[in-house]
Parts: C-alpha cells; sequence; structure tokens
C-alpha cells in the first residue's frame, strides 16, 4: 500500500522505477497510467488532474515500456499497427527508423 507518496518527474527525460518485488512499481505505474485510481488525493500531469483529461491524448504525450514486452501473434507490421491503426507506411517506418 503506498500512502501520502508524492512524486515529481522531470519532463524529456528517462524514467525507471526500481527496486525489490512489492515495493510499489507496478502500483505507481498503474496509477500514472490512469489504469488504477488513488483512494483520495489525485495524480497531476503538468498541473493537470488525469481524471480530468482524455487518456487517449495523454497517452500520446507518454512512452510507457513494460518489464515484459506484449508481442501479438502476426507480424511487425501488425504489432505496431495495435497502437495505431491509421498509421501510415511512412509513419511505421519512421517509428522503425528511430527504434
Amino acid at each position: 500500500m503506498l500512502e501520502d507518496l508524492s512524486l515529481s518527474i522531470t519532463p524529456r527525460k528517462t524514467t525507471a522505477f526500481v527496486g525489490p518485488s512489492g515495493g510499489g512499481k507496478s502500483t505507481i505505474t498503474k496509477l500514472i497510467l490512469g489504469y488504477l485510481h488513488p483512494n483520495k488525493g489525485s495524480i497531476l500531469v503538468d498541473h493537470q488532474d488525469i481524471s480530468k483529461v482524455s487518456l487517449q491524448s495523454f497517452y500520446k504525450s507518454i512512452g510507457y515500456l513494460p518489464q515484459e514486452p506484449n508481442i501479438f501473434d502476426g507480424t511487425i507490421r501488425d504489432n505496431l499497427l495495435a497502437s495505431s491503426q491509421d498509421a501510415t507506411d511512412q509513419s511505421l517506418n519512421e517509428a522503425l527508423r528511430l527504434a
């Protein structure tokens, strides 16, 4: 259980949550991603309460790399399109180039 947690993350920097099993890393991540909601208090990103913004637009401004990657059966293209079905070939190629 997390109590009285306050966390500041520097924008445009890589941040990793590390620690022993059961230390709250997954819980913090799920709270930040909006998968869980705090019992009290709020989660602010750029001074905005994430419970009051579109998670779809919020997800476009963050990157999340889970410990265990999710790869689906199918082609690399199928996996890339899972997050953005209207992506163009050019944008997919650019994503692969940047990776």
